[in-house]
């Protein structure tokens, strides 16, 4: 373990060359859990699509969203 981390430990630090302020959002893996969370959120009541473009326009929305929202309040 210790040889994995001496190996890695450059990448285990790489979010310091981040403005500190998104340190505490970039650390940790809630960002992706999050977006996760909210595609299945939104798409659980479909179930079926009537074509593809379809989901593309929620995952889009969906992103979008998160994406204008990340910076405003962490999650």
């Amino acid at each position: 373990m210790v040889r994995c981390l001496e190996k890695d430990f450059y990448h285990l630090l790489h979010y310091y060359a981040f403005p500190p302020e998104l340190w505490k959002k970039i650390r940790t893996t809630n960002v992706l859990e999050r977006t996760f969370w909210e595609y299945r959120r939104r798409t659980r009541p479909t179930q079926v699509f009537p074509n593809p473009e379809s989901a593309k326009r929620i995952y889009y929305g969906v992103t979008d969203y998160l994406n204008q929202n990340w910076k405003e309040r962490p999650r």
